[in-house]
């Protein structure tokens, strides 16, 4: 929309075609103003979020430490928060190491910089994995009581909605009102649910929520998260079959 290059102009003229139908993936992302200043008044157009795959989901038992265990899965790069989240670690180390266990999985630029952080601390604080099978990252939800997203670009990620639907208590960033990132998330999802960090002050908001919170109200968080996460997020069969139903009513 900065229409600074002609391909800026091409992809609005696009995006702006007469289509029958859009189907736009509700991620938090302030969808809402992409979709009025995207597409053609004419068309219709639906929002829907991801789905989870429901494979092994209520199988999987592992015996797990005692620590608050506390799981970051994203690409590593600056939009996802890997570097706050990174801090976070560090500012905790000194005085918390005995509390805490970190893990994160991720690939992309940073990851020399979480092979690192792997090297530097031991393993009962943090831990990192680039890649992971859909089975063995459902295996690392398990094993966790918090999920951390610091997504500045939306919290409905594919991640958070699996880390929901694993039990996880989820931290996420606080919406942002000027952009519209996660107002659908605010309205969809309760504080009660959802933890918000202050997205204008990440770090000593993320540290202050870790340090004062209550270990033994995780398994009831834990819970909440569930029973919501069954009601709210579909299946991946379903959001597909529901795509499929919308395409079919066009002919």
């Amino acid at each position: 929309h900065n229409k600074k290059k002609l391909k800026d102009y091409f992809y609005l003229w696009c995006y702006r075609s007469n289509f029958h139908l859009s189907i736009i993936t509700q991620d938090g992302s302030g969808v809402e103003q992409w979709i009025s200043n995207s597409i053609n008044k004419n068309t219709k157009c639906y929002t829907y979020i991801n789905g989870v795959d429901l494979i092994n989901y209520e199988k999987i038992k592992i015996n797990k430490n005692t620590k608050v265990n506390i799981l970051f899965v994203g690409r590593l790069e600056k939009p996802k928060g890997i570097i706050e989240f990174l801090k976070v670690v560090d500012k905790l180390y000194a005085n918390y190491n005995l509390k805490f266990k970190f893990t994160v999985v991720g690939s992309g630029i940073y990851e020399d910089l979480l092979k690192q952080y792997a090297n530097k601390y031991e393993t009962e604080y943090f831990s990192y994995v680039s890649r992971l099978s859909h089975k063995e990252i459902n295996k690392i939800y398990q094993v966790n009581d918090i999920y951390i997203s610091l997504n500045k670009r939306g919290s409905l990620s594919n991640t958070t909605l699996e880390a929901l639907f694993s039990g996880l208590y989820c931290f996420c960033l606080s919406s942002d009102k000027l952009s519209g990132i996660d107002i659908y998330t605010d309205k969809c999802i309760s504080d009660r649910i959802i933890k918000r960090i202050n997205r204008n002050d990440i770090i000593e908001d993320l540290y202050y929520n870790l340090i004062n919170l209550d270990k033994n109200q995780i398994p009831n968080q834990k819970i909440i998260s569930k029973n919501f996460a069954k009601n709210f997020i579909p299946s991946w069969d379903k959001r597909i079959n529901d795509e499929i139903n919308l395409i079919k009513k066009i002919f």
